[in-house]
């Protein structure tokens, strides 16, 4: 399922997308994406407004997809967070 798969953490799993969490919503947009299996992944302000644990996960999935040989290229004011990102 894909709620696990992506882990999507909903107060109410039955609400709108729209009232879930900025963190919820935000893995909610990178399953979207990733589940088309993309070869190149554009992501603006992948972790903004989300918490820690979302940060690490999202972090995750763009460093697996990277692995695979999928270029992904994101965008972000955090330097840290493009610096832990980036293989170039």
């Amino acid at each position: 399922d894909k709620i696990e798969k992506y882990d999507i953490r909903p107060a109410n799993p039955r609400l709108k997308t729209a009232n879930f969490s900025g963190g919820n919503q935000q893995k909610i947009v990178l399953a979207r994406e990733m589940e088309q299996d993309p070869g190149v992944l554009i992501v603006g302000q992948p972790t903004r407004g989300v918490d820690v644990g979302a940060i690490e996960f999202i972090h995750k999935r763009l460093i697996a997809m990277r692995d695979q040989g999928k270029a992904v290229l994101v965008v972000s004011v955090e330097l840290d967070e493009i610096r832990s990102l980036s293989d170039r």
